[in-house]
């Protein structure tokens, strides 16, 4: 497996208008990492353990940003699977572009994905049992969805 990227909100080059402000990614050694960047392109990256993915088996893979609490909370099929501190704001990103399945195509995810959401809002492992069972209509075009209705 490599490392490639599940989904990145950030431009390629090192300038702080195209830094990262989040990036989920799968590892080779079945971890995932969530990272951003600040100032000029300086990586700040928490990692689970090795092993909550196996390569070919299909997840609902999960990460939430509680800035207040300074964390970041992975799940996996709906469980939790890390709770690790993360302290810092990403900065810059002016020129950033949304990015599934891809980065600096380097690091391609080679694989299929069934969907991809992003929410506005911190979830918590209930709601994500949830979340993976909902089934957007398809005339739906925005990117997050109202929290109430879940």
């Amino acid at each position: 497996m490599q490392d490639p990227h599940l989904m990145a909100f950030g431009g390629t080059s090192e300038t702080s208008t195209d830094n990262v402000l989040y990036s989920l990614k799968m590892l080779s050694d079945g971890s995932l990492q969530f990272f951003h960047e600040n100032g000029s392109g300086s990586d700040v990256a928490v990692t689970t353990d090795s092993g909550v993915l196996t390569q070919g088996d299909w997840a609902h893979v999960a990460a939430t940003h509680d800035t207040a609490l300074d964390q970041i909370t992975f799940f996996v099929n709906g469980a939790e699977v890390a709770k690790v501190p993360f302290n810092g704001d990403a900065t810059g990103g002016e020129d950033a572009g949304l990015l599934f399945g891809s980065f600096d195509q380097s690091d391609d995810f080679n694989g299929l994905m069934d969907e991809a959401r992003v929410w506005n809002s911190v979830k918590q492992n209930v709601k994500l049992q949830r979340i993976i069972s909902v089934i957007l209509a398809v005339s739906y075009t925005h990117l997050t969805l109202p929290t109430s209705d879940l």
